[in-house]
């Protein structure tokens, strides 16, 4: 099987009850069903990645009659990276996509949260993003920090459901959600921004993290960044 090296945002567990758990059921009557397709969102164009890799944070002693600051190392933030991606709708399965990678990024930056929530008190899940090979992106553990895309008034706007579809009103959203897709409309061509951070996991990080391992490169299949 030939290698992906398409950007993704995706789930970190890869077992279908984990994929669940962040994209929903896989059935059609899911608005994030097309993602289970690329288990995930799929960046369908080559997108452009903008990496904020080092902040190295030095504390400043101020000391009298010296010629030179002194500074003493305090951390090194984690990477951030802006992910701009380019959607398209110039069919009905691409419509259907770019409106589940919308509603997948409105979910996955929200905490379950309400009285009728038996997982109320959980945050945004933790994702995984990979792009361009094993010593790029690989699998990296991330949070979505920012989401922004920009509903342009120059182009073309299309629904994002017509016709007959093997959608089923009668399971989902009270019968709503069918309609409410073949009514709503999203553009030719959409530009989204994604701004992640790299988070591995803390305990984790204290058992496997060594900088010499991390310096030859034997750390890059686990995700560290």
């Amino acid at each position: 099987m030939a290698k992906d090296y398409r950007a993704k945002i995706q789930p970190m567990g890869r077992s279908k009850k984990n994929m669940a758990l962040v994209l929903g059921e896989e059935e059609e009557n899911n608005i994030l069903f097309p993602l289970w397709k690329t288990q995930g969102l799929m960046f369908p164009y080559t997108p452009m990645i903008q990496v904020q890799h080092a902040n190295v944070n030095y504390g400043q002693y101020d000391l009298a009659h010296t010629n030179y600051d002194y500074f003493a190392y305090q951390k090194t933030s984690s990477p951030t990276a802006t992910v701009t991606g380019v959607f398209g709708a110039h069919t009905q399965e691409e419509a259907e996509y770019m409106m589940a990678a919308i509603h997948f990024l409105r979910t996955v930056t929200k905490s379950n949260f309400g009285a009728s929530d038996p997982n109320r008190g959980t945050p945004p899940p933790k994702l995984a993003f990979s792009a361009y090979g094993d010593a790029m992106f690989n699998r990296t553990p991330v949070y979505i920090r920012t989401v922004a895309f920009g509903l342009d008034q120059d182009v073309d706007y299309v629904p994002v459901r017509q016709g007959a579809s093997n959608f089923d009103p009668r399971l989902s959203g009270g019968g709503k959600l069918d309609e409410m897709l073949k009514n709503s409309y999203v553009p030719l061509v959409l530009n989204l921004f994604v701004d992640i951070m790299v988070a591995p996991n803390p305990s984790q990080l204290r058992d496997e993290f060594n900088l010499e391992k991390f310096r030859r490169g034997g750390l890059l299949n686990k995700g560290y960044y």
